[in-house]
């Protein structure tokens, strides 16, 4: 009699499907793509700060998105080819999660951002398996 087993990713198959997402991730950052940044009301000043030392990201490219702005991320999320989530000292992460939701159900290609190795991955950056990077690493990603 059949039995179906509940078969589990093994490490080598996700290490797999990571590697050709960020491939794609990073084939989307070189094609001139528009970039929807986001992030939690009290990581918005380190990420203004972020982008403007960077010398990688155009500000004619992307838009920064907050708690501030509700649900302003419906409309930019339709304009923005990749979803970049960027944390720094923030302990709540229910607006960007609520993004990656939305990012998720439409379908929408994305990444996070720490700004330190000890900065919160959102529950949904993990639950979808979205790439967690360091923001040197998204900004080489973009070059």
């Amino acid at each position: 009699m059949g039995g179906g087993g509940g078969g589990t990713i093994s490490s080598i198959d996700l290490s797999k499907l990571t590697n050709a997402a960020e491939e794609r991730l990073k084939q989307l950052a070189q094609s001139g793509t528009r970039i929807l940044f986001v992030c939690e009301r009290g990581d918005r000043k380190a990420l203004d700060s972020h982008l403007k030392r960077s010398q990688v990201f155009d500000p004619s490219k992307y838009s920064v998105l907050d708690a501030s702005d509700g649900d302003a991320y419906f409309e930019s999320l339709k304009k923005a080819s990749v979803l970049i989530v960027f944390t720094d000292e923030t302990d709540v992460t229910a607006y960007v999660d609520a993004v990656v939701e939305a990012a998720f159900q439409g379908k929408k290609q994305g990444l996070h951002a720490k700004a330190k190795d000890v900065s919160r991955i959102p529950s949904k950056i993990s639950a979808y398996r979205w790439p967690s990077l360091s923001w040197p690493m998204i900004e080489e990603m973009f070059k």
